[in-house]
Formats: structure tokens, sequence, C-alpha cells
């Protein structure tokens, strides 16, 4: 690639290789909780602040501070 680069040449590369490419720099977390017996109240907290932080995307080294996530909500 470097050197069709250096060549000034043009080089295809597919979505799902890109993709694949940045992926591969990232961490997921999933963390499983059954929220179904919950009291209405306290259910309706849960679903608010997961939802709060879905999809958020961390940059490396980027410290996350759920509390202080949480607080800047109200």
């Amino acid at each position: 690639m470097r050197q069709a680069a250096q060549a000034g040449q043009k080089i295809s590369i597919s979505l799902q290789q890109l993709a694949y490419h940045y992926i591969s720099a990232y961490t997921f977390y999933v963390a499983d909780k059954d929220i179904s017996q919950l009291k209405p109240c306290t259910k309706t907290n849960y679903e608010l602040a997961l939802t709060s932080v879905d999809k958020l995307l961390l940059k490396p080294g980027q410290v996350f501070n759920y509390n202080n996530h949480l607080e800047s909500l109200r």
C-alpha cells in the first residue's frame, strides 16, 4: 500500500476491510442485567441511566466516571 501511494497509484479498500481495521482498536464491554423483575420506578431509572451511555464512545485513555455522567444529566 505504501509503495502504491509513493508511486501515485490509487488503491481500493473495501468498507468491510476498513471497518475491521478500525474496530480492532476498540474494546467492547457487555453487561447483562435482568431488570424485568424490578419495581416500575426502579426499572425506569435503570433504563434511563443505561440509555444515556448507549453507543458512548471513549477515546483511548479517556476516563469515564459514571457518577459524574449521571450528575451531568440532571
